[in-house]
């Protein structure tokens, strides 16, 4: 059951991922507006918002019925994001970060 593998509403893991989605939206909509829209373009921020996606669905899931199609989405999406985040990481950390 798809279901099973989200957090259950109002747990610590549920208001881990709201305030996640909160506080990365923040910082997208403060970068889009300082930087421009395109910055959506960059592998970053395409990873960044995968991301932002989860964490929202996530905090959604408990709400949702059964078998909705925004819990598939949100499986679909767990692998995309948890590459995309730790290609990032690793990137950013240990190939950009000791040049700069």
């Amino acid at each position: 059951e798809i279901l099973s593998t989200h957090p259950m509403e109002y747990s610590a893991f549920w208001i881990y991922n709201l305030m996640a989605f909160v506080w990365m939206k923040i910082v997208l909509f403060s970068s889009l507006r300082k930087r421009g829209p395109g910055i959506v373009l960059t592998y970053t921020i395409q990873s960044w918002i995968m991301l932002i996606i989860r964490h929202g669905l996530s905090a959604l899931a408990p709400f949702l019925p059964n078998k909705h199609f925004l819990l598939w989405v949100n499986e679909l999406l767990r692998f995309p994001a948890l590459a995309t985040a730790s290609i990032t990481f690793f990137y950013w950390n240990f190939i950009i970060a000791p040049v700069i």
